[in-house]
């Protein structure tokens, strides 16, 4: 079946939306780490004490401060209320997009999958109607894809809009 053109299509079709699906997901880490709860570590002290320190000496270390009450309160302050509108807009949206972009890939490799198994590809020795079935849970599962859509909307697009009035406002 590999030579036959319609087959090859299919398959580029899978490669093409799984290398979509790595690039979403390594840019929504991108983003984490410049701008999300992450950010601190790529500091250049923070980079610098953590890449050259041994484990032996800071995670005592870090144990202990994270016991403290005022470290705690401190981190809470630097990663949530000291983090800009924008910042966190970038990191929601960047994330949501990853989120369902990755499950509607998986569902549509399944489907693609089954077309090019034909009958054959509902035949439980082959799984691949389990992984269609798992792909459609993922959908619903993942905090479902409609939540994830509006939260796109309100970070990336409707943030520009100051006349649009979100859902649950007045």
């Amino acid at each position: 079946m590999i030579n036959l053109e319609w087959v090859q299509c299919r398959l580029a079709d899978m490669f093409k939306n799984i290398a979509t699906a790595r690039l979403f997901y390594v840019e929504t880490n991108y983003a984490n780490g410049l701008y999300g709860l992450f950010k601190m570590l790529q500091a250049k002290p923070v980079y610098y004490l953590l890449k050259w320190l041994p484990a032996s000496i800071i995670l005592p270390v870090s144990a202990m401060l994270i016991k403290l009450k005022f470290s705690q309160r401190l981190m809470y302050k630097i990663q949530f209320d000291w983090q800009p509108e924008k910042s966190m807009q970038r990191t929601s949206g960047w994330s949501a997009m990853s989120k369902f972009a990755g499950s509607d890939i998986g569902m549509q490799n399944s489907h693609l999958a089954m077309e090019i198994m034909g009958q054959a590809g509902l035949r439980h020795e082959l799984r691949i109607e389990k992984h269609l079935r798992d792909a459609k849970l993922l959908q619903i599962y993942e905090g479902t894809n409609q939540i994830n859509r509006l939260d796109l909307f309100k970070n990336f697009i409707g943030r520009n809009c100051p006349q649009l009035k979100m859902h649950g406002e007045r």
